[in-house]
């Protein structure tokens, strides 16, 4: 209830301080005698100075009230509510309709200069959320445990992710501005050139390949490569490449085969131009002294033709103004508002927000037309400004999330207690799932059951870990198939060693562990094969000393003990 009460109280203050200076002005004027007119003029500045503190209703209120005051104080007979004379009630209705046209326009400066304020406190925080999603999306980029390179259509890295970086045993530093070549053997370069320029000829379409990568200390690692070219804003090509560390899997196979209505002051300084139309002669009677300079024209040089103040607006706008008028005059009065340009001399051209009023005759047919010109150049050029920012946040969001969503990785960021904040596009589309159902723990629900538990026990023991947590699970595919995926989990901590989020990604390893299963296999069959021949077999390393006898040896009176490790031309 305390809010209504404020807000009356301040219209009423207002309509109070009103009352009070138009009587004090009104014993003043009387006192000194003064005729109509001038008292009049008194009112219309009295009530065009509290027009600035007070809204429309209450204006419009103390224009009434000074009104009244006119006939009943000023106009004869005096103290009675009549006009006798003509000229005295044409001073009565000239002060009564100004004062409602300049407060209408003072109420109109306000909204324009309010809405330029929320114009510019909406650009403002429409930067800080342009700031908020570069960084959010640049710690999804940083932090996930997957090889990041970004490289432009001649090899150097552009960006390099921090994992990815320190994976090599570099810096990002190191790597920045270097040929990506660096990093790969000499003889894998020609290799690597060639599918770089592959992805170059196809843009947006991606490419797989597996090389081998060198480390600052001189290792080497078998890397899985995804690839895909972009053309960014600037219509240069670059390559996104997320690596996989395949190494593993490699050593498996080898073991296996080898993202103017005010004062004249007060219009020039509001740049607001007020005028009138004479609709039977149709010429303008009166233009402020703002409107000349609103077209261009200096006041003091005399009258402008109409003609020469039309030349300055283009045709179009013109005919649009004349449209407006007319429709106005058909429909015998009423406020209406419109737009229009101003053409300058050498070409700077002024935005025009115009409200005319149009003013009916004794026998009903409109006589003139009142109206005022604003310049509104600013809140156009804000109104622009405002949609350009949004334009950049748009293009920057897009062009961030384009980035992570066709990074060829399954990847994603989750909340201090695990649940998912964010997955790429990459994830949704393998499992099937809308952004709004992976969210939260809805993850879940694409974990072989079996598995999950084992997932969610690892994360909790990843909250010790600063170095991350690794594990095994399975992860159902839009068909309905399960696939064996290694997990890798990464906190991010704050300074205080508190964890603010955890980043992961998912990597298919179904082949890699049917090798495993095959490789087993095969060498239990080589066992079985071996224990079960009726000849001896031995095997040795690759310095040619004895590692393995069979057991049928000692049938040849040869026992292990006494070969194992001796080089096997010294077997007797």
């Amino acid at each position: 209830m305390r809010k209504p009460t404020m807000n009356l109280a301040g219209p009423a203050a207002r309509l109070f301080l009103g009352g009070v200076s138009l009587a004090l002005a009104t014993l003043a004027l009387s006192l000194l005698r003064v005729n109509l007119a001038a008292t009049a003029f008194v009112y219309l500045v009295v009530i065009l100075l509290l027009s600035l503190v007070s809204g429309l209703a209450t204006s419009a209120l103390l224009s009434l009230i000074a009104a009244a005051a006119l006939i009943y104080f000023f106009a004869p007979p005096i103290f009675d509510f009549r006009i006798e004379d003509p000229q005295d009630l044409v001073v009565v209705v000239a002060f009564l309709l100004t004062s409602l046209i300049g407060t209408h326009l003072f109420g109109k400066l306000r909204q324009e200069r309010e809405g330029a304020l929320e114009t510019k406190a909406k650009l403002r925080r429409s930067e800080a959320d342009l700031r908020d999603s570069e960084r959010e999306w640049r710690e999804v980029f940083e932090h996930n445990p997957v090889m990041y390179f970004m490289v432009d259509a001649a090899g150097t890295v552009l960006n390099v992710n921090t994992f990815g970086a320190a994976q090599l045993g570099y810096s990002v530093a190191d790597l920045a501005g270097q040929s990506v070549l660096k990093v790969f053997l000499e003889e894998d370069q020609e290799f690597v050139r060639q599918c770089v320029a592959v992805c170059l000829e196809a843009p947006g379409q991606s490419h797989t390949w597996e090389v081998r990568k060198i480390r600052k200390d001189g290792s080497v690692l078998w890397v899985r490569e995804n690839a895909k070219a972009l053309r960014r804003a600037d219509n240069q090509l670059i390559v996104l490449i997320a690596c996989e560390d395949v190494t593993e899997r490699k050593r498996t196979e080898n073991a296996l085969r080898q993202s103017e209505a005010y004062l004249a002051e007060a219009q020039h300084l509001s740049h607001t131009g007020s005028w009138s139309w004479d609709v039977h002669r149709r010429e303008f009677i009166y233009r402020s002294a703002e409107v000349y300079r609103l077209f261009g024209f200096d006041p003091k040089e005399g009258a402008v033709s109409a003609q020469a103040f039309q030349a300055r607006i283009p045709p179009e706008d013109l005919e649009r103004v004349g449209e407006a008028a007319s429709l106005a005059i058909r429909e015998r009065g009423g406020q209406f508002e419109f737009d229009f340009r101003i053409i300058l001399p050498g070409g700077p051209i002024r935005r025009i927000h115009s409200v005319a009023h149009a003013v009916v005759g004794s026998d009903g047919e409109v006589i003139e037309i009142i109206g005022t010109h604003m310049d509104v150049t600013e809140q156009y050029a804000a109104r622009e400004a405002l949609q350009k920012a949004f334009d950049e946040i748009k293009k920057s969001e897009d062009s961030l999330r384009l980035v992570i969503d066709t990074i060829p990785a399954q990847v994603w960021s989750n909340r201090p207690d695990g649940a998912a904040e964010f997955l790429n596009q990459q994830i949704l589309d393998y499992a099937g799932l809308t952004m709004d159902q992976a969210l939260g723990w809805g993850w879940t629900s694409v974990v072989h059951p079996d598995d999950l538990a084992g997932l969610l026990k690892v994360t909790r023991a990843a909250w010790t870990s600063r170095t991350g947590r690794e594990a095994e699970a399975r992860l159902r595919r839009v068909d309905g198939e399960y696939r064996w995926f290694l997990w890798r989990i990464r906190p991010l901590r704050d300074e205080t060693g508190k964890i603010t989020h955890w980043y992961g990604s998912a990597t298919d390893i179904e082949d890699r562990r049917r090798m495993e299963v095959a490789l087993r296999g095969s060498e239990q069959r080589f066992r079985d094969y071996a224990e079960t021949a009726s000849d001896w077999l031995w095997e040795t390393g690759p310095d040619h000393r004895v590692t393995l006898l069979s057991e049928h040896a000692e049938a040849a009176g040869i026992t292990a003990a006494g070969v194992i490790g001796l080089p096997r031309w010294e077997m007797s």
